[in-house]
């Protein structure tokens, strides 16, 4: 267990988070919009945006590229534009 800073696997873990939808892979705007609409602005997102965006030119910096171009249909997912999800009615 991990109880002090993140390493680079959990940071590397955050990061998929903040890029993957049950629809696919979308770049990091997409996925806090996503967010948002399901859940509303909570204090404290844009500090969570702040580091995922962080987390991401650091791993861009080590990758030589950007992470979206391995990223499988990012393209394509990124501009579908599905009803927000809700949770089931018991």
């Amino acid at each position: 267990m991990n109880c002090g800073e993140p390493d680079d696997y959990d940071r590397l873990i955050q990061l998929c988070d903040s890029l993957a939808t049950d629809y696919g892979f979308v770049i990091l705007e997409k996925r806090f919009v996503d967010v948002t609409r399901r859940y509303g602005i909570m204090e404290g997102y844009i500090k969570g945006w702040e580091i995922a965006f962080k987390i991401k030119e650091e791993f861009e910096e080590r990758m030589g590229c950007s992470i979206y171009d391995v990223l499988p249909d990012i393209g394509r997912t990124t501009l579908l534009t599905p009803k927000p999800w809700k949770p089931p009615v018991k």
